[in-house]
Parts: structure tokens; C-alpha cells; sequence
């Protein structure tokens, strides 16, 4: 392949596909998070932007499109846009918040992209006209160039995340189980990139087209992306990989009755050194054994999936046909999630996921919104089935195409069991975009439903990517810094040096209430006086997002520790009415049950506080401390026998906790 021209403006998508996997900073407080995403934005903007105009100046006649493609889209795009307008967190709805970056933006920024993808892949000048012929040298030698830097790409992410596996100082993992995340930080992710991008570098291992040099890179890669894809030990990318494979073998059902007897005995042998492998090591054979488990993680997803239906229902308007917008569901989860989910799963983070594409678009977009994302998938599966069959038009094989097919497929069946990924889908719209382009190719007959776009509108497309790409570029570099400022500050042993760096980043990003959330616990190392700052600071960020959870926990934790220090005339005014919000919204927190029991109790409220107490005992059967509480104010309000009766069930729980002995003893209970 020469690197032309031509060849060489392929690398807008190569590097996106590189910044998507391997983009990190190792200098920030968030490795993996502000810094990935400004790049990994800005370049996909840039695709767009680039790939838009190139299209525009090769004329409207030539920039053919698919409308069911577009229809779905439009209805993806159009009910997420509805729901956004209507949703509660409308900022957030927008933009997406700072560690999910998944608002309406990013899905206008998945929609350029897979169009883009679409065009620069289907014709040698990337306008969609597929003239010189679908296998030119051209379009070849774009698809070899992006399949190459992906694989390139994958192989860092292998040696990353082998380091990590090696527990090298400064690669260490933070997981339990002994599982890694490698250049993500987060093990579902890195399941999620290696089923996306193990396929292509398979292919370039396999096409014998290729130089050795090539070929060597992928079959490193392909073996590292094998290797995180087990150490992940993510479930649902285990799930996608299987799918993805089997739906090759079944595409290909009639090549493979052809095969050699040898070559069957070498497919069965790497299918059973695949299975012993896995059985081989406790905790990949564990986490494998536990998909069969119907009461453990199988349950749990369908408890997780029923609670956000039963929040786009309820909390959706129209019944779900317009949902709750992008990024909202944090927001509305404490509302409707029951107590027999809390009991069984605790509350110990706050929950933003339902754990599923189908039902997180569903909860983003409504019921409208999924229909459009439903109809995009098929298309794209139905392109892939006609790319895993593996014969190109002139009836040799086509190894990348193959992979192309099986990657799109796998990547889809994963998220069934995750949710959309801002860090990640970029380059999943990019490979769904070439799969629909490279399987328009092998249709010898022009689509009669095929529309242009006129110049026009591909002008003001690539206008407004630009646009968004300087947009993205400007916001991004403040996050960027201001992750530094954070990180300088958490280091900081001076109280007052370490506030002012941190003030000093929400003043470079003020909208974000990231920056305020941890400005918030960075003031309150120096106490008294630092939880009113604290609250000035959490103040801030609740006039952003006035119901995130987060913020609205903290204040009040902030409040009922301060209030002990205040010298107001009523130092439990502002605590009550900040958890009787919290109640009305999130009534099954088990800790802010027990919050507002103390702090009822604190103000002489024991009828009112005792019930509080009493709920978040039933939420928490397992941790003594509610118990503890209850068996206090029991005793304060004059309940002897009920508050012994509490102490023996904590003790019950818990026979070798010294306080609770100690506590039994002083009461004679």
C-alpha cells in the first residue's frame, strides 16, 4: 500500500480510533477521564468536519445515502432532542455530566460520525459515490490504514494492561478479583474495547495481502486483546465474544463442511485450549460459572433493567414515550427503586446505569428514541451478515471484512449487558459505518431508495462540526487543567493552598459540578469553619443540577455534622428540611433514613426519628450501625426494653463487636 495522498487523510478516523483506545492522563487526578474525552471529541469532530466538506465539494449527484438509515437516526435523534428539552436536568441533558459526557452532544457527535464513516469509506474521494469501483485501491488502502492503527492501538492497551497484571509499580489495579482496566481504568470498558477491536487485528493477522511486519503486529495484538479480554473477566463482553463467534461459524457453515479434516481438529483444539484455559484459573472459571447462576448476576440484571422501565414508566412522560432525557436517570432512580432491590443490592453507589442499551437509551430517548436506535442496529447487523460471509465480489476472502462484521455484532450483544460508552463508541460508529459502506459495495445493484444531500447541507453539517470541534477543544483544555488543578490539590498538605487550587478549577470549569463535589471535601479538612465553606461550594454545584444525588447527600452530611458547631437559634433547621427533600425524592436510602432519624432525634423528635431508624435497619439487615443508632434514641426516648431488643440484634450480627458488648454490659440488657 503507498502512502499517498489520499491514503494519508485516512488518519482523521486512525486517530480517533487510537485516542478512543489508548488516550489517558497519567499526570491527572482522572487518569482516564477529562483528557481522553477533550481528544478523543475533538478528533471525531474533526472527522466529521473534514469528511463533510471533501463530500461537499465532490458534488450533490455523488454523495448517495440510504434513507431507512437516516429515518432511524432521525428518530433516535429526534426523541432524545424532545426528551432533552423536557428533562429535569436540562444542562446535564445537554452536555452529559463530567464522568459520563453521554448528553444529547455526544449522540449528535455518534450520528456524525457513523455518517462520515459511511462516506469516506464507500468512495475513494470519501464523498459516497463508490466510483473507480468498490475494491480500489483507494478505499483498500483507507480500510487497511484504520485497521492497522486500531490494531496498533489494541497492542498498547495489551502491554498496559499486562503490566497492570504484573502489578508493576504505577500500573497497579484497584479491582477485586484480581481484575484490570488497562488504559480505560475501568475492567467493563477494556471487555468492551476487546471485543470491538480483537476482530480486526485477528483479520490483519490472517491476510495473507499483507506484509509480514503487519501480519506480526496483528497477531500480537489479536493475542493481547485475547488476554484483556479474559483478564477483564467482564461477563457481558465474555457473552458478546461468544455471540460474535458463532455467528461467524453459522455464516460460514458451508466453508467450513469444505474444510480439511485437519483444520476441523485445529478449530476443536483451540475451542477446548480456550475452555481449559478458562477453567484452568479460579477466577475466570468463577466468574464464567456465575452466568448460570439465575438468583446471582442474571437476577441482578433483571432487577436492574425492571427498575428502569419502572422508572421510564412512571417517570417518563406520555408512559415512556418520551424519556427522562440523556443523563438524567441519576436523578430519578431513588424515586422508584423498591425495597426488596435495596435490601438484596444495598445503595452503596449512586446509580446512573440501568445496565443495558436497550433500556438506558430507552430512559435517555423514550420509547420513541429506542425505536429509532432498534432500527439503526438492525441495519448495521443486517450489513454485517452480509460481510461475515467472507467473499468479496470477486469471490476471494476477505478477512477484514469478516472481522469488520463479527465486531460490530459483538460489540452490540455486549452492550446488551452494559450501556452506551462516550469513551468508546466513536469508534463503534466508525467500524458500523464502514460495515454498512463496505456491504453497500458488494450490491451490484444501485439502491432504487438511495437520496443525495445537497452541497448545502453538507457544508452546514461540516460548519457545525467545526464549529463544535473548537467548542470542544476550549471546554476540553479547562477540563484538562482544571483535573490538574484537582490533582495538585488532593496532594496539597496545606488546607488553605489546597481550597484555593481547587476553587482556582471550578473557576476554569464552573459548570461543572465535579469540581465542586470535591472543592467541598477538600474544605473540610479544616474544621469548624470548613463545612460552611463546604456548603458554599455544594451550594454551587446543586444550582447547576439541583436534584444530582451526590450533591444533595453531601449537604446534608455536611449540615448534620456542622450542626453541632453552629450558634444559630435553630442548628437543625436547614439539616431537616435538606433530608425531608432527600426523603421525598430517594425515600429507600437506607443512609438517609438514618440521617434523618438521628437528626430528628437530635432535635427531640424521637416519635418521628424512631420509624426513620427503623427503615434503614430494614434497608441495611446486615450492618449493625443502624441498630446501634436506634438502640440510642430509644433509649433517649424512654423505650429500655426496645432499645436492648436492638442491641442483642446487633449483636446477633455481629457476636465479637466490642462496643455493642460493652453497650449490653452498661444497660443490663
Amino acid at each position: 500500500m503507498t502512502l499517498d495522498a489520499d491514503t494519508l487523510r485516512v488518519l482523521r478516523f486512525a486517530l480517533v480510533s487510537v485516542a478512543a483506545l489508548v488516550a489517558m492522563d497519567p499526570w491527572g487526578w482522572d487518569r482516564f477521564g477529562p483528557f481522553h474525552w477533550a481528544l478523543l471529541s475533538v478528533l471525531s469532530l474533526v472527522a466529521i468536519a473534514r469528511t463533510l466538506a471533501g463530500a461537499s465539494s465532490s458534488g450533490a449527484a455523488t454523495t448517495r445515502i440510504d434513507p431507512l438509515l437516516w429515518i432511524g437516526w432521525g428518530v433516535l435523534l429526534g426523541g432524545l432532542t424532545l426528551s432533552t428539552a423536557l428533562s429535569d436536568d436540562r444542562w446535564h441533558a445537554v452536555v452529559g455530566t463530567p464522568d459520563r459526557h453521554l448528553g444529547l452532544v455526544t449522540w449528535l457527535i455518534f450520528f456524525g460520525i457513523f455518517g462520515a464513516s459511511m462516506l469516506w469509506f464507500s468512495g475513494p474521494g470519501g464523498d459516497g459515490s463508490g466510483r473507480e469501483g468498490s475494491e480500489s485501491h483507494q478505499i483498500r488502502g483507507k480500510v487497511d490504514t484504520f485497521v492497522l492503527a486500531t490494531s496498533a492501538g489494541l497492542l498498547v492497551v495489551a502491554l498496559y494492561g499486562i503490566l497492570e497484571l504484573l502489578g508493576i509499580s504505577g500500573f497497579e489495579s484497584d479491582f477485586a478479583g484480581g481484575r484490570i482496566g488497562s488504559t480505560f481504568g475501568q475492567p467493563a470498558y477494556l471487555g468492551a474495547a476487546t471485543v470491538l477491536v480483537t476482530p480486526l487485528a485477528a483479520a490483519l493477522a490472517c491476510e495473507s495481502r499483507y506484509p509480514t511486519w503487519k501480519r506480526i503486529v496483528g497477531a500480537l495484538s489479536s493475542l493481547g486483546g485475547v488476554v484483556m479480554l479474559a483478564a477483564s473477566q467482564s461477563r457481558g463482553a465474555w457473552v458478546g465474544a461468544v455471540i460474535a463467534v458463532v455467528v461467524v461459524l453459522l455464516a460460514n457453515r458451508s466453508r467450513l463442511a469444505g474444510m480439511r479434516q485437519s483444520d476441523h481438529i485445529r478449530l476443536l483444539g483451540l475451542v477446548a485450549a480456550v475452555v481449559v484455559g478458562v477453567a484452568a484459573i479460579p477466577a475466570l472459571r468463577q466468574r464464567a460459572w456465575s452466568l448460570t447462576d439465575l438468583d446471582g448476576v442474571v437476577a441482578g440484571r433483571s432487577d436492574e433493567w425492571q427498575v428502569g422501565l419502572r422508572t421510564l414508566g412512571s417517570g417518563g412522560k406520555a408512559g415512556g414515550l418520551v424519556g427522562l432525557g440523556p443523563e438524567t436517570y441519576r436523578t430519578r432512580f431513588g424515586e422508584f427503586v423498591d425495597t426488596e432491590y435495596v435490601i438484596d443490592y444495598g445503595r452503596v453507589v449512586f446509580t446512573d446505569r440501568a445496565h443495558s442499551s436497550i433500556v438506558d437509551t430507552a430512559l435517555a430517548g423514550g420509547w420513541i428514541g429506542l425505536a429509532g436506535y432498534l432500527f439503526v442496529a438492525i441495519v448495521i447487523v443486517r450489513a454485517c451478515v452480509v460481510l461475515l460471509r467472507g467473499s468479496n465480489s470477486a469471490g476471494s476472502d476477505n478477512w477484514v471484512d469478516v472481522a469488520i462484521g463479527a465486531s460490530a455484532i459483538g460489540y452490540l450483544v455486549q452492550q446488551l449487558f452494559l450501556f452506551p460508552l462516550a469513551e468508546l463508541d466513536p469508534l463503534f460508529w466508525i467500524i458500523a459505518g464502514l460495515a454498512v459502506a463496505r456491504a453497500s459495495s458488494r450490491d451490484s445493484q444501485p439502491n432504487p431508495w438511495a437520496i443525495s444531500l445537497p452541497p448545502v447541507a453538507l457544508d452546514a453539517g461540516a460548519i457545525g462540526a467545526g464549529a463544535l470541534a473548537f467548542v470542544a477543544l476550549f471546554a476540553g483544555g479547562l477540563d484538562v487543567l482544571a483535573d490538574h488543578r484537582i490533582s495538585q490539590a488532593v496532594d496539597e498538605p496545606s488546607n488553605t493552598v489546597a481550597l484555593d487550587l481547587a476553587d482556582s478549577a471550578r473557576s476554569l470549569r464552573p459548570d461543572s459540578i465535579r469540581y465542586d463535589f470535591v472543592a467541598a471535601r477538600i474544605a473540610q479538612r479544616e474544621l469548624p469553619d470548613g463545612f460552611e465553606r463546604a456548603l458554599v461550594r455544594l451550594a454551587d454545584g446543586l444550582s447547576i443540577s439541583p436534584n444530582d444525588p451526590a450533591l444533595l447527600v453531601e449537604q446534608a452530611t455536611v449540615q448534620l455534622e456542622s450542626s453541632s458547631f453552629s450558634t444559630s437559634a435553630d442548628p437543625l433547621e436547614a439539616v431537616l428540611v435538606s433530608l425531608a427533600h432527600l426523603e421525598r425524592v430517594d425515600p429507600n436510602n437506607p443512609r438517609m433514613q438514618e440521617k434523618y432519624g438521628i437528626a430528628l432525634a437530635l432535635n427531640g423528635e424521637y416519635a418521628e426519628a424512631i420509624p426513620r431508624l427503623q427503615r434503614a435497619v430494614q434497608l441495611l439487615p446486615d450492618n449493625i450501625e443502624p441498630l446501634v443508632n436506634l438502640s440510642e434514641v430509644q433509649e433517649q426516648a424512654g423505650q429500655r426494653a426496645a432499645a436492648c431488643e436492638s442491641l442483642r440484634a446487633a449483636a446477633a450480627l455481629s457476636p465479637e463487636n466490642e462496643t455493642v458488648r460493652t453497650r449490653i454490659s452498661e444497660k443490663s440488657c
